[in-house]
């Protein structure tokens, strides 16, 4: 402390030095004659004591071995205010009060009755403005619930920008957030962005090693088949049985949508469709049936040969086998030798 003290004395009395060398170097000038001269002169003068001052200045920094660089210490402070400092200020000082602050089933009521009226932004602001003018950090199950209500009507850029957010809270994504996302794909109005974004939710399913159950199948079905992808579609169905999980009616539905979007070969594919719903014993339902309609009033069959071909390959298979002969005589020959010798001989008797 005593070291400071003394090299700011020294410092002071360095430049009062200059400063009186400067103001008795200056020669004398007459007032009357020349008052602008003299104006000038001081003027001058002031610059050059003010550039000494720095000099100075620079020359103390060179010699203290507590500084580093040739900069000057004495620098100026700027009087606009750093709006991230109003924010962390503002931020600080406005606290919400207790009572202020709600449950997470108080905060899932209130986004479950915007969404059940389809007041979709409203239940946006309660996860994004609420909950953060509130300090309450939110939970997977909130983002969920605001992810699904964006699917069910086709806001597949905001459902993807809050998984994104979900991520970035380090909330753990789950079976209903993949289903959720890949339903904002399907009823999304932009086809071509609704596939990239399928195939590149896919890519990270992959990537994580997460397992798909019978939920997110049929909503990948559901998002392939509406972007018209039929290819990728189908070869989940077979992914499905690979697993051994439940293909059900839902999941032929899907399929029947799929086949829709093909105008020109859709409707053949719709007739396969559901000879093997047939075939696994899949009850239709009524969105079965206007599919199936549907396929008949807006699809072609393509080629007719290859439908030919189709229809009767349809055809055979349905056909119920009938017992043979040959197999049902074997079988009576063998009970007749099975039965014991006591029965024969009681046979014979009556």
């Amino acid at each position: 402390m005593a070291c400071l003290i003394a090299r700011t004395v020294r410092r002071h009395l360095l430049l009062r030095a200059k400063i009186s060398r400067d103001l008795t170097s200056l020669p004398p000038v007459p007032n009357r004659l020349f008052p602008t001269a003299r104006l000038v002169h001081t003027s001058f003068a002031v610059f050059n004591r003010t550039i000494r001052h720095d000099d100075v200045s620079l020359l103390e920094a060179k010699q203290d071995p507590d500084t580093f660089g040739t900069l000057s210490p004495s620098v100026p402070e700027s009087d606009r205010i750093d709006e991230g400092d109003l924010r962390e200020e503002n931020f600080l000082q406005n606290l919400p009060a207790r009572s202020q602050k709600l449950s997470t089933k108080q905060y899932a009521d209130l986004i479950k009755g915007h969404l059940k009226n389809r007041r979709v932004k409203e239940a946006i602001d309660v996860l994004e403005v609420r909950m953060k003018e509130d300090r309450v950090k939110p939970v997977n199950y909130l983002f969920n619930l605001v992810i699904g209500g964006c699917a069910r009507v086709g806001y597949s850029k905001k459902a993807f920008q809050l998984y994104n957010k979900m991520k970035q809270h380090g909330l753990k994504v789950t079976g209903g957030t993949y289903t959720s996302l890949f339903n904002a794909c399907a009823n999304t109005p932009f086809v071509g962005d609704g596939l990239e974004k399928a195939n590149r939710l896919r890519e990270i399913m992959i990537e994580k090693g997460y397992e798909p159950n019978e939920s997110n199948y049929n909503a990948m079905i559901k998002a392939y088949g509406r972007c018209a992808d039929l290819k990728t579609a189908f070869a989940l169905v077979d992914e499905m049985q690979a697993k051994q999980l439940n293909i059900n009616t839902d999941t032929f539905n899907f399929l029947l949508q799929a086949c829709i979007s093909d105008a020109e070969f859709g409707f053949r594919h719709a007739l396969l469709v559901w000879h093997k719903m047939y075939r696994m014993r899949a009850v239709p339902d009524v969105y079965s049936f206007n599919l199936l309609l549907r396929s008949v009033r807006d699809c072609g069959l393509g080629d007719l040969d290859a439908t030919t071909q189709v229809i009767e390959q349809i055809l055979t298979q349905s056909q119920p086998k009938l017992p043979q002969k040959e197999s049902i005589e074997p079988a009576l020959i063998e009970e007749s030798s099975s039965d014991s010798p006591k029965e024969l001989e009681i046979t014979q008797k009556k």
